[in-house]
């Protein structure tokens, strides 16, 4: 049993079709054969796979240096920061009286201001130009 169909095409496929001595229904039997071929859409979905795996590894090598940037930048950083508390002799001066009043009380140098009755380290501190919370900081560390 035959079906009549209209399609339209393009005209180089109606050309290819005369040359090729087929009729426009033996073109479109084969053509349907080939979609509906078993074979064919392996190879489509195949196709479309690799297509997915090539997309796939175009982003992760994108990531990928992404990644990379951000641990160049993360070295930069690393390497300007420094651990070392750069401290000027003014500093010096206060955490050295400290401890030499905290020597004298017999306690810890974060402590003194329970012995002189003063708010002896936000002074200090006021004097070096740093908050009181720096002040205690450098006074835990042993410069």
């Amino acid at each position: 049993m035959k079906v009549l169909v209209s399609a339209r095409c393009k005209p180089q496929s109606r050309v290819i079709i005369k040359n090729s001595n087929y009729t426009y229904g033996d073109a479109i039997d084969y053509f349907a054969r080939k979609i509906s071929n078993e074979n064919t859409k392996i190879l489509i979905e195949i196709e479309t796979i690799r297509h997915e795996i090539r997309e796939l590894e175009d982003s992760l090598k994108k990531t990928k240096r992404k990644i990379e940037h951000k641990r160049e930048y993360l070295q930069l950083l690393e390497s300007r920061y420094s651990d070392e508390v750069q401290v000027d002799e003014v500093v010096m001066d206060s955490i050295r009286a400290i401890r030499s009043i905290a020597e004298t009380f017999d306690c810890e140098p974060t402590e003194i201001d329970r012995f002189t009755g003063a708010d002896t380290l936000e002074f200090h501190a006021k004097k070096c130009g740093i908050t009181r919370l720096e002040l205690e900081e450098l006074l835990r560390r042993k410069l």
